[in-house]
């Protein structure tokens, strides 16, 4: 059969293929839109979540630094052992912001804390959290006991330890009273024998002469200010008080060195460190938050004794703070 009419048929082929061109091209004209659209979305995504990185990490940083400063602060109020401790929500130029938590994950256990940053982007789409442990890296004080006697340690009239540490003596440990001491260790060959000074070296990881060259030196016990003590104080003669006397606070411990005896027999509270050269004696109230070493006998009676690991790492750290990353310690979540 003839086909009389050829035009018409490739005027409808031709309409056909411009209308599957037609299609096709919006077909991708519409796959292009939506890729463009996704691509900026993911780069949208992309930057707020980088920002909020790098808020964390800022976080973390300050964290740092602040650890250094403010490290009695931070340990200031444990409960059961552990601190937790928020430094405020802080707000970036760019409007990131970041918060930290520092916590301890050891119960009384203040020489490694964690620091866990939490950044937020500007627009709120993005968090980000990551933590870095800090251990005290300077904190040459060395303290094993609550109590530390090169000779004997003689308690009349009870001494209270609370703590897991106990006293250690060189000599005997005699008592006629009601203690109530977590653990004693005495008749310690190895405590008795030493020199002061390397007793002293052992405790401070410095000779008298270092410390003393970097301490608030003060000539007698009539010129110490006792209220307002803070750092390193060395007394370079014996304490003899009847009155009563206060050396520094919960959250601003001291080290308060004797070059001499201590001898109390009023009311005496002291928060930090006590290191007598010579004899210590203590009657009346006499109030020790932290610890103490004597190089000559301890003769105490009706003495309340507290052992603190937070006032003693506040001690170990100072008021500077000694606090450095550990290593191979940072997370990202």
């Amino acid at each position: 059969m003839i086909n009389l009419h050829p035009k018409k048929q490739l005027g409808a082929s031709t309409l056909m293929i411009s209308a599957l061109l037609l299609v096709t091209a919006g077909l991708i004209i519409t796959f292009a839109g939506g890729y463009s659209a996704l691509q900026q979305k993911t780069v949208k995504n992309e930057y707020n979540n980088n920002q909020a990185y790098e808020a964390a990490e800022t976080g973390l940083e300050y964290a740092l630094s602040f650890l250094q400063s403010n490290s009695g602060t931070v340990l200031a109020s444990p409960s059961g052992g552990f601190v937790n401790y928020t430094i405020a929500t802080t707000t970036l130029p760019n409007n990131a912001t970041y918060s930290v938590v520092i916590t301890n994950p050891t119960a009384s256990d203040y020489s490694v804390l964690t620091m866990t940053s939490t950044g937020i982007s500007a627009d709120g789409s993005s968090t980000h959290i990551v933590s870095q442990q800090a251990s005290n890296a300077g904190g040459a004080v060395s303290l094993q006991y609550a109590m530390t006697g090169q000779s004997n340690i003689i308690s009349s009239g009870g001494i209270t330890i609370t703590g897991t540490n106990g006293l250690d003596a060189g000599g005997l440990f005699i008592s006629s009273g009601q203690n109530n001491i977590s653990s004693t260790n005495q008749n310690d060959a190895a405590l008795a024998s030493q020199t002061g000074a390397a007793l002293f070296q052992s405790i401070f990881g410095m000779t008298p002469a270092a410390m003393k060259a970097k301490s608030t030196v003060y000539s007698s016990s009539g010129s110490v200010p006792w209220g307002s003590l803070s750092g390193v104080v060395w007394v370079d003669a014996s304490v003899v008080s009847a009155g009563t006397i206060t050396a520094g606070s919960a959250a601003s411990p001291v080290i308060l060195i004797v070059n001499g005896s201590f001898i109390s027999s009023g009311t005496a509270t002291i928060n930090g460190i006590l290191y007598v050269m010579g004899a210590t004696t203590t009657s009346g109230n006499f109030n020790l938050n932290g610890g103490i070493v004597s190089q000559g006998q301890i003769t105490m009676s009706g003495s309340t004794f507290a052992y603190s690991a937070p006032i003693l790492q506040r001690v170990l750290t100072g008021s500077g703070g000694n606090y450095t990353k550990v290593p191979g310690s940072w997370r990202d979540f």
